[in-house]
């Protein structure tokens, strides 16, 4: 009836299915433990012909947010946990960013009190429109450590700098992963659902390099396939400035 998996591994499996899984009655598709990004969403959805719901959890203090199936915010687990979304040490208004630290209510053993989680959110409603009693995120962008420190001093999400341009200019793509090598050297891996022409591969190179800004060598590798993690995670961004890789 439902699948909870990582958005990579459904996503992989997607375009396979055509709309249709064999032998089954799904009624909708549950991620986590990855960024669920609109181009896996929109192949998953289109692959499974079912929704899919986001969640975001931790090993800390189990679950901290899910999709609302009805706005599409996410609701803060708030029975569980004190969320605070900050920057530079003080909270965030809504429809701002912010590191996501938490305080567990159920963590006697082990106490958890104002633990940075590493991810980065962007801050919701304090109450869903939906009429569901919980404050909420409004997205849910990713790992601090696998922010981009680009050359001109800007530190971005890397899926700001990739997504919109490959989200409207490269229907061919299959998987990509966006690593930053050095302060200046970034290469995009992308596997592809057909060749693509060399004025199509130009075009994207042409808009992220302009994202990117000056000082920075931007490259496009077309490859077979994108490994996985260790974990069974696939990390569609990579920073091997500031990750541990």
């Amino acid at each position: 009836d439902i699948i909870v998996a990582y958005p990579s591994a459904v996503a992989q499996v997607a375009p396979l299915l055509q709309g249709k899984l064999p032998g089954g009655n799904l009624r909708h598709i549950v991620c986590g433990g990855e960024s669920l990004t609109r181009l896996k969403r929109t192949a998953i959805e289109q692959g499974f012909g079912v929704p899919v719901f986001d969640i975001l959890g931790a090993h800390e203090c189990n679950i901290v947010a899910w999709e609302c199936p009805e706005t599409g915010l996410y609701h803060v687990c708030d029975d569980n946990i004190v969320a605070d979304v900050e920057h530079d040490g003080k909270r965030v208004k809504e429809g701002e960013s912010g590191e996501l630290v938490i305080t567990a209510l159920h963590s006697y053993a082990m106490p958890f009190i104002r633990y940075r989680m590493g991810d980065v959110v962007v801050k919701g409603p304090e109450t869903c429109p939906c009429g569901q009693p919980f404050s909420t995120f409004q997205e849910i962008k990713g790992r601090i450590r696998d922010y981009f420190l680009l050359p001109d001093g800007r530190n971005v999400h890397p899926l700001d700098v990739v997504l919109p341009f490959i989200v409207s200019n490269a229907p061919w793509l299959n998987q990509f992963q966006l690593t930053q090598e050095t302060k200046t050297r970034f290469v995009l891996r992308v596997s592809a659902l057909r060749q693509p022409t060399s004025r199509e591969l130009e075009t994207l190179r042409e808009l992220i390099t302009g994202r990117i800004g000056p000082g920075g060598d931007f490259r496009i590798e077309i490859v077979d396939q994108i490994p996985f993690e260790a974990s069974g995670k696939f990390k569609d961004c990579r920073s091997l400035l500031l990750s541990d890789d």
